[in-house]
Protein backbone atom coordinates (compact mmCIF):
# COMPACT_ATOMS: atom_id res chain seq x y z
CA UNK A 1 0.00 0.00 0.00
CA UNK A 2 2.77 2.40 -0.41
CA UNK A 3 0.49 4.75 -2.83
CA UNK A 4 -1.63 5.54 0.07
CA UNK A 5 1.32 7.39 1.78
CA UNK A 6 1.99 9.29 -1.30
CA UNK A 7 -1.28 10.75 -1.56
CA UNK A 8 -1.34 11.35 2.40
CA UNK A 9 1.91 13.52 1.94
CA UNK A 10 0.34 14.98 -0.86
CA UNK A 11 -2.37 15.99 1.21
CA UNK A 12 -0.38 17.13 4.09
CA UNK A 13 1.21 19.41 1.55
CA UNK A 14 -1.22 20.73 0.23
CA UNK A 15 -2.70 22.00 3.65
CA UNK A 16 0.46 23.45 4.39
CA UNK A 17 1.06 25.21 1.34
CA UNK A 18 -2.83 26.79 1.84
CA UNK A 19 -2.79 27.38 5.89
CA UNK A 20 0.52 28.66 6.24
CA UNK A 21 0.68 32.36 5.74
CA UNK A 22 -2.53 33.47 8.41
CA UNK A 23 -1.73 37.15 7.13
CA UNK A 24 -3.10 37.08 3.84
CA UNK A 25 -6.44 36.67 5.19
CA UNK A 26 -6.42 40.36 6.04
CA UNK A 27 -6.29 41.01 2.14
CA UNK A 28 -9.85 41.51 2.16
CA UNK A 29 -12.12 39.66 -0.67
CA UNK A 30 -10.53 36.47 -1.81
CA UNK A 31 -10.36 37.56 -5.31
CA UNK A 32 -7.77 39.99 -4.42
CA UNK A 33 -5.32 36.82 -3.97
CA UNK A 34 -5.22 36.41 -7.73
CA UNK A 35 -6.09 39.44 -9.30
CA UNK A 36 -3.61 39.68 -12.42
CA UNK A 37 -1.69 43.02 -11.21
CA UNK A 38 0.51 45.01 -13.24
CA UNK A 39 3.93 45.27 -12.69
CA UNK A 40 4.89 49.12 -10.93
CA UNK A 41 7.64 50.08 -13.14
CA UNK A 42 6.87 47.97 -16.46
CA UNK A 43 3.07 47.89 -17.36
CA UNK A 44 3.64 44.89 -19.68
CA UNK A 45 4.32 42.53 -16.79
CA UNK A 46 1.89 40.87 -15.24
CA UNK A 47 2.14 39.74 -11.39
CA UNK A 48 -0.54 37.06 -9.96
CA UNK A 49 -1.76 39.51 -7.56
CA UNK A 50 -1.50 43.21 -5.72
CA UNK A 51 0.82 41.42 -3.13
CA UNK A 52 3.39 40.03 -5.56
CA UNK A 53 3.59 43.06 -7.73
CA UNK A 54 4.57 44.76 -4.54
CA UNK A 55 6.66 41.90 -3.62
CA UNK A 56 8.66 41.97 -6.63
CA UNK A 57 9.07 45.95 -6.29
CA UNK A 58 10.42 45.55 -2.97
CA UNK A 59 12.57 42.89 -3.98
CA UNK A 60 13.66 43.46 -7.36
CA UNK A 61 13.96 48.23 -6.72
CA UNK A 62 14.27 47.89 -2.98
CA UNK A 63 11.35 50.08 -2.88
CA UNK A 64 8.46 49.28 -0.20
CA UNK A 65 5.30 50.43 -0.97
CA UNK A 66 3.55 48.52 1.59
CA UNK A 67 5.08 50.13 4.22
CA UNK A 68 5.27 53.87 2.71
CA UNK A 69 1.37 53.38 2.67
CA UNK A 70 1.91 52.77 6.42
CA UNK A 71 3.97 55.88 6.81
CA UNK A 72 1.72 57.77 5.56
CA UNK A 73 -1.36 55.90 6.84
CA UNK A 74 -3.04 56.21 3.51
CA UNK A 75 -6.69 55.85 3.66
CA UNK A 76 -8.31 53.59 0.77
CA UNK A 77 -8.49 57.14 -1.81
CA UNK A 78 -4.98 58.20 -0.87
CA UNK A 79 -4.18 54.29 -2.14
CA UNK A 80 -5.91 55.39 -5.31
CA UNK A 81 -4.23 58.52 -6.09
CA UNK A 82 -0.74 57.20 -5.22
CA UNK A 83 -1.30 54.10 -7.28
CA UNK A 84 -2.61 56.28 -10.50
CA UNK A 85 -0.02 58.36 -9.74
CA UNK A 86 2.40 55.70 -10.02
CA UNK A 87 0.93 54.46 -13.42
CA UNK A 88 0.79 57.81 -15.10
CA UNK A 89 4.20 58.63 -14.21
CA UNK A 90 5.47 55.15 -14.90
CA UNK A 91 3.36 55.63 -18.48
CA UNK A 92 5.01 59.17 -19.38
CA UNK A 93 8.96 57.91 -18.12
CA UNK A 94 9.40 54.60 -18.89
CA UNK A 95 10.83 55.47 -22.53
CA UNK A 96 13.19 57.91 -21.02
CA UNK A 97 14.56 56.18 -17.72
CA UNK A 98 16.20 52.90 -16.83
CA UNK A 99 14.75 51.10 -13.77
CA UNK A 100 16.72 52.78 -11.22
CA UNK A 101 16.21 56.12 -12.19
CA UNK A 102 12.32 55.49 -12.42
CA UNK A 103 12.03 54.63 -9.32
CA UNK A 104 14.14 57.50 -7.56
CA UNK A 105 11.72 59.84 -9.58
CA UNK A 106 9.00 58.02 -8.19
CA UNK A 107 10.30 58.07 -4.55
CA UNK A 108 11.10 62.25 -4.83
CA UNK A 109 7.76 63.38 -3.76
CA UNK A 110 7.55 60.94 -0.98
CA UNK A 111 11.55 61.46 0.20
CA UNK A 112 11.33 61.13 4.36
CA UNK A 113 7.99 59.98 4.22
CA UNK A 114 6.26 63.72 2.91
CA UNK A 115 2.69 63.45 2.04
CA UNK A 116 2.85 65.47 -1.40
CA UNK A 117 -0.06 67.30 -2.25
CA UNK A 118 -0.84 64.75 -5.51
CA UNK A 119 -2.50 62.90 -2.68
CA UNK A 120 -5.01 65.01 -2.39
CA UNK A 121 -5.28 65.14 -6.60
CA UNK A 122 -9.12 64.07 -7.29
CA UNK A 123 -8.47 63.74 -10.87
CA UNK A 124 -6.09 60.40 -9.65
CA UNK A 125 -9.43 58.40 -8.49
CA UNK A 126 -9.90 57.82 -12.24
CA UNK A 127 -8.05 54.59 -12.76
CA UNK A 128 -5.37 55.02 -15.40
CA UNK A 129 -5.30 51.29 -15.94
CA UNK A 130 -8.77 49.35 -16.05
CA UNK A 131 -8.99 46.85 -13.75
CA UNK A 132 -6.39 47.81 -11.64
CA UNK A 133 -5.83 45.83 -8.59
CA UNK A 134 -3.17 47.38 -6.95
CA UNK A 135 -5.57 50.43 -6.26
CA UNK A 136 -6.27 49.54 -2.61
CA UNK A 137 -3.41 47.73 -2.34
CA UNK A 138 -1.46 50.56 0.01
CA UNK A 139 -4.51 51.25 2.16
CA UNK A 140 -2.93 51.13 5.36
CA UNK A 141 -6.10 49.51 6.72
CA UNK A 142 -5.28 46.45 4.79
CA UNK A 143 -2.50 45.80 6.55
CA UNK A 144 -3.69 45.53 10.53
CA UNK A 145 -0.49 43.78 11.83
CA UNK A 146 -0.24 46.47 14.61
CA UNK A 147 -3.83 47.36 15.15
CA UNK A 148 -5.72 44.05 15.49
CA UNK A 149 -9.10 44.73 13.54
CA UNK A 150 -11.59 46.90 15.08
CA UNK A 151 -14.23 47.18 12.22
CA UNK A 152 -12.20 49.70 10.54
CA UNK A 153 -14.63 49.22 7.71
CA UNK A 154 -15.28 52.11 5.44
CA UNK A 155 -14.83 54.34 8.11
CA UNK A 156 -12.75 56.83 6.39
CA UNK A 157 -12.80 60.27 8.16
Amino acid sequence: GGSATMSDAESDDAAAQGGGDGDWEDWGDAEDMTSPTRDVLDHDRMHDSAGACLRHCKEAHGWDLVALGKALRLDIYGSIRMVNWLRKEVAANRRALEDDALVKHLQAPFAANARPALLEDDELLYPFLPDDALLPALCSDIHGDDEEEEGGEGEVL
